[in-house]
């Protein structure tokens, strides 16, 4: 076996199969870097991408997996076999004392060792080009780069192993196929009919669709299943919720970018019904919104609530909001965590907010995804915006933060569960204006999830209500809190 592993790293060399691994493996990164870049202008530019990086990635990384790892394999392997069948060697080799296992074995570890080259090339390479990923990305695939480049080491160990039956199979038609071009042929139709018969139940039983099997297990998104939480119809806040507010302040609720929440519009069910009473009360117009923001439709509002958008806001709508509340309109910014964090990155970084993007992990204190903010453990602020409330509950949702000066964090998070100074409920102003800005999107909504279990409003064995209605009645301006 060494003196056959000898000769074939021989051979390696004369046929320049170490410099056809390594270019392989850096066109491989520069492939995957290249799609992740285009999946993340798409993010931004497309009118709609729910689950963005599942319906982006694993569209562009399945044909590359799918085309480049099985067409090196294949190509690899005849190269290892083209000096024997092109000299008639075979009958040489069998004429030496060494055993035919000891010589095919030697040429299948040799081809194996390509491969991890390739697969370990591609892999430093993206680990040394991590920092020119976009950071959108960067934060989308992991809360860290960290753990993003352990989730690549994995990646990367785990297309190796799905590429190991398309080497035996290449291996085998290499060894009894005297013509380069065949088993070549006979690879590369099998590759392009593997990725055109890629599909439930179709693609990944082809051993050369395995490694876009791969991306697609890692990358896929879940299958869609009953909603969780539907709305709570029987829910009614107390009806003199906005007493004192000057009539006339409109409230427009953004309904334009397939939002999780709203009145009652296909995209956004009627979780935020409740405002209807409250508002017709004190004689504040609630109006809905569904078409694209601008000076002209934000000009009559008093305050613009946008909650679990889906689609992201094209330019020109963050400069009209960030115009428009820093000459002193208010925003109440629902989020949560993928896919209603992307859609709302621009405009929160136009205000200075960052977001973590991934969910909070529930508290050692929580049930689930509950997080629960107590005035004793100090999670919930001492501050005007949480008079009367000791006592709030969220539902997952994401981390937010903001380092300019003047922001009250509400609903702190502990560092054990995020970075410090993050939060879950933001309130500041900008400008002229004001922003409360949540992370977590049930909070300010009437729901109820599958088994009854109240969420949001509705939770009486919560504070949220009064925590609610202080922040609408502070962006309402209807005292001085804060």
């Amino acid at each position: 076996m060494p003196s056959s592993l000898r000769a074939e790293f021989i051979k390696m060399r004369r046929l320049w199969l170490v410099p056809i691994a390594v270019g392989s493996g850096l066109v491989l990164s520069a492939l995957v870097w290249l799609s992740m870049s285009m999946t993340t202008q798409r993010l931004a530019t497309e009118q709609r991408m729910e689950q963005p990086w599942q319906n982006g990635l694993i569209g562009d990384l399945t044909v590359t997996m799918t085309l480049v790892l099985p067409t090196l394999v294949i190509l690899v392997t005849a190269l290892c076999f083209f000096v024997e069948h092109r000299g008639e060697m075979w009958k040489q080799l069998r004429a030496t004392p060494q055993p035919m296992l000891a010589i095919y074995g030697a040429k299948f570890v040799t081809i194996q060792l390509l491969v991890l080259l390739a697969i370990g090339t591609a892999l430093v390479t993206a680990l040394f080009g991590w920092a020119l990923l976009p950071a959108v990305l960067q934060r989308e695939l992991a809360s860290s780069a960290a753990a993003a480049r352990w989730a690549l080491v994995g990646l990367a160990g785990a297309l190796y192993i799905s590429v190991l039956p398309v080497a035996i199979v290449q291996f085998f038609l290499s060894a009894r196929l005297p013509n380069i071009l065949h088993p070549v042929g006979i690879g590369l139709t099998a590759t392009f009919a593997s990725l055109m018969a890629m599909g439930p139940g179709t693609g990944p039983w082809l051993p050369y669709a395995y490694p876009g099997a791969v991306i697609m297990s890692r990358f896929a998104a879940p299958a869609r299943t009953a909603p969780e939480q539907t709305t709570d119809a029987g829910y009614r806040a107390p009806p003199d919720a906005f007493q004192g507010i000057a009539a006339g302040a409109a409230i427009l609720i953004d309904e334009a970018h397939e939002n999780r929440h709203g009145i009652g519009s296909m995209d956004a069910p009627g979780t935020l019904r409740w405002l209807e009473e409250p508002a017709r009360a004190a004689r504040l117009p609630l109006r809905v919104s569904r078409l694209d923001l601008s000076d002209a439709a934000l000009a009559e509002a008093r305050l613009l609530i946008l909650a679990g958008a889906s689609r992201p806001l094209a330019r020109q709508e963050v400069d009209a909001v960030v115009k428009w509340v820093e000459a002193g309109g208010s925003l109440l910014l629902l989020t949560d965590h993928e896919p209603f964090a992307s859609p709302a990155l621009e405009l929160g970084r136009r205000l200075g907010l960052r977001f973590s993007v991934e969910m909070v992990p529930s508290s050692a204190t929580g049930s689930g995804t509950r997080l629960r903010f107590t005035r004793a453990d100090g999670a919930l602020a001492a501050h005007p915006l949480t008079g009367g409330a000791a006592n709030i509950v969220t539902y997952g949702g994401q981390a937010l933060w903001r380092e300019e000066a003047g922001t009250v964090s509400l609903l702190g998070l502990p560092r054990r569960l995020a970075r410090p100074g993050a939060a879950q409920l933001l309130a500041f102003r900008f400008g002229r204006g004001r922003v409360v800005a949540s992370g977590e999107t049930g909070l300010f909504t009437a729901q109820r999830h599958a088994d009854g279990s109240p969420v949001g409003l509705p939770d009486r064995s919560t504070d949220n209500e009064r925590l609610v209605l202080n922040c609408l009645r502070w962006l309402l301006r209807g005292d001085d809190q804060g």
